[in-house]
């Protein structure tokens, strides 16, 4: 590929053709910077992916921490009002006698 750039080239400079030898120059300047921002466009697009991927996966950690946190809490509200139960019959007990 570079060998037929080399050769329209040297052809165009050969023949004097400068003005044909500037648009070619310039068309090659055009090809280089859309391949560049095609590139950077990959680049964001990948970027992107990967943190909607991430916002995902903190979204998942903090349903699953939540989970855990309501799953504890309502074991310690069994164990409150088992608690609870065993001092109010203590009390009765207590009150009785």
């Amino acid at each position: 590929m570079l060998r037929i750039f080399r050769h329209i080239r040297k052809w165009l400079m050969e023949e004097r053709k400068i003005r044909r030898y500037l648009l070619y120059a310039l068309g090659e300047i055009l090809l280089v910077m859309i391949g560049i921002l095609l590139a950077l466009q990959v680049n964001n697009w990948n970027e992107q992916r990967k943190a909607k991927i991430k916002s995902i996966t903190y979204h998942e950690r903090i349903l699953e921490d939540l989970d855990i946190f309501i799953s504890e809490t309502n074991q310690a509200m069994k164990r409150s009002t088992s608690i609870r139960n065993l001092i109010l019959e203590t009390i009765d007990f207590l009150e009785s006698k």
